[in-house]
């Protein structure tokens, strides 16, 4: 009752007259109640609490999630929450549920929160650009995260310039009134902060200044850090803003190249993307029939794509970018150890360095 009567004050300021009860309870409830309770199905919420109901679950989450918005300083969607909480019953039900009908096909955006953080130079501002296009085609909430080093003042001279650049570009990206925006400045390192901040959004859009070097070089970098940990698919932008509508899939079969396959699917269907499906032999563990599991997937979802299965080196994805005039990469992300990494080369840390259009890493 207490939830119902603060959503009817809010709606009655929104509105800017009465609101009578009637129909601030129906509003709630299908406006907050559902939406929080149909996020407690679709993860399971209610198999570890025997016993409890879907109603108990929405009282809980509510409360974790005004905790969230006060311990983290900006708003949190329900769906959000719960994720959170998943996240800490089960590590595994960390990556958020697909948004399917039983038919398979979607019923949601895929990326309704996207976090960016900036550091203040250029490129991460190109990077916020980028991330304002997919926000307006999403009808997504932006959220701006700027790190500042361990110990040091969140207000500071530096802090509030990017705060200010932050409002300036909001306010004019949202001329046709389709952007949520909030801009979070806490202090700490920035691989930390930002796999802190990522079961929060759907997508982590990030700058590549530093690309992930060869050998035992990239265990360091802290784009690698973000990717390898960080609880979301990370979009990098390199030099300059894409209109993401030629992607291509690098496709190896493996399960995280099967979330890029999802990924693209949604591109095609949802933006109008051109896609091309490539997978490169390399003779031990990606086969020809590999492509046959993503041809199979995208003609159930009568998604139309080129195919292409060549052998050779990683050399060959940069031929058909340069070809097919890609402005997109899909992929799934880091496969096996450190060591092996360092030992055989990474195609992620390769396409990093090499590929000049955002490359979307999925887990």
């Amino acid at each position: 009752m207490d939830h119902i009567q603060a959503h009817r004050y809010f709606m009655g300021i929104d509105l800017r007259r009465n609101v009578p009860y009637p129909e601030a309870l129906a509003h709630w409830y299908d406006m907050v109640y559902l939406k929080t309770v149909e996020s407690i199905r679709e993860r399971g919420l209610l198999r570890w609490f025997p016993g409890r109901t879907e109603t108990d679950m929405y009282l809980w989450v509510s409360e974790h999630r005004y905790l969230l918005e006060k311990s983290l300083g900006q708003p949190i969607s329900p769906e959000a929450a719960v994720v959170d909480l998943v996240g800490q019953k089960d590590r595994r039900a960390k990556s958020r549920t697909r948004k399917l009908t039983a038919s398979g096909r979607y019923i949601d955006q895929l990326f309704s929160d996207i976090l960016v953080p900036l550091n203040g130079l250029p490129e991460s501002w190109v990077a916020l650009e980028q991330a304002a296009l997919i926000a307006r085609d999403e009808k997504a909430a932006l959220h701006g995260l700027h790190i500042v080093p361990p110990g040091r003042k969140v207000d500071g001279p530096e802090a509030l310039e990017v705060q200010a650049r932050f409002d300036r570009f909001c306010e004019q990206a949202n001329a046709s009134g389709y952007l949520k925006d909030a801009l979070t400045i806490v202090d700490g390192r920035v691989a930390d902060q930002v796999c802190r901040y990522a079961p929060l959004a759907d997508l982590i859009v990030l700058n590549v200044a530093h690309p992930p070097q060869p050998g035992a070089a990239s265990v360091g970098s802290g784009l690698r850090a973000i990717i390898w940990r960080a609880t979301r698919p990370v979009l990098t932008v390199r030099g300059k803003v894409s209109r993401m509508n030629r992607a291509l899939l690098a496709f190896n079969g493996s399960p995280k190249s099967k979330a890029a396959l999802f990924a693209a699917a949604y591109l095609v269907e949802r933006w109008k993307t051109a896609l091309t499906v490539l997978t490169v032999l390399d003779g031990e563990k990606v086969f020809a029939s590999a492509q046959d599991y993503a041809r199979s997937y995208l003609e159930q979802h009568k998604v139309q794509a080129k195919f292409i299965v060549a052998e050779g080196s990683l050399d060959i994805i940069l031929d058909v970018i340069k070809k097919r005039e890609i402005n997109l990469v899909l992929m799934g992300g880091y496969n096996g150890t450190a060591l092996k990494e360092v030992m055989l080369g990474s195609a992620v840390n390769f396409l990093l360095r090499e590929v000049d259009c955002p490359i979307l890493i999925c887990r």
